[in-house]
């Protein structure tokens, strides 16, 4: 494997047992390319079954946004955003959210 030096990686739609990737833990694969570093998994899709598309449906899916960082956060944390679908569309809609990291910089300031 090649060598990969990055500050920040921010990621969206990564899976963890879900039918879509074959039941592949993403956030385990993708944190052991990042051994060092630190991450965060942020859930914004738990969804049982999703019928679409007709012909092959996605079926059960659980993702979400990471966050993988050279520096450990002293904070990190999931907010929720609104997101109000009507029924029965909220059954298969992510939630909506975003990750917040605190970091120290260099000179001691956040």
């Amino acid at each position: 494997m090649r060598n990969i030096d990055v500050d920040l990686v921010l990621l969206q739609e990564v899976d963890r047992n879900s039918d879509r990737t074959y039941h592949t833990d993403e956030v385990d694969k993708i944190s052991q390319i990042f051994p060092d570093y630190a991450w965060s998994f942020a859930c914004n899709y738990n969804v049982k079954f999703i019928p679409v598309p007709f012909t092959k449906p996605m079926g059960k899916v659980i993702s979400g946004q990471m966050t993988i960082g050279k520096y450990k956060p002293i904070v990190s944390k999931r907010y929720a955003l609104p997101g109000e679908f009507p029924w029965p569309k909220n059954l298969f809609m992510p939630d909506r959210c975003f990750v917040f990291w605190k970091l120290k910089t260099l000179n001691g300031k956040e």
